[in-house]
């Protein structure tokens, strides 16, 4: 069950599409940025049209999936896993 003013919310938020605009321009912007960037360290990227970008890490030892995790939650930086 969703309240009345959340259904009167949600409403709004599809029909606010200037918004809308602006967050899909905004998220294109910066996943591109993060692709090139991703690429210059030379790891895989798999194409993304969504708000994600998958990124392949290689089995050396401290360049593995799980190495990079660690050092991005050690600067505060969360990712979500894509096993």
């Amino acid at each position: 069950n969703v309240s009345t003013p959340a259904q009167a919310a949600g409403i709004a938020a599809l029909e606010d599409l200037d918004f809308q605009r602006k967050v899909i321009d905004h998220t294109r912007r910066w996943r591109e940025t993060l692709i090139q960037r991703v690429k210059g360290y030379a790891l895989q990227v798999t194409g993304s049209e969504g708000n994600f970008v998958n990124i392949g890490f290689p089995d050396a030892p401290g360049q593995t999936a799980a190495d990079v995790d660690a050092y991005l939650r050690g600067k505060g930086i969360s990712v979500r896993p894509m096993t």
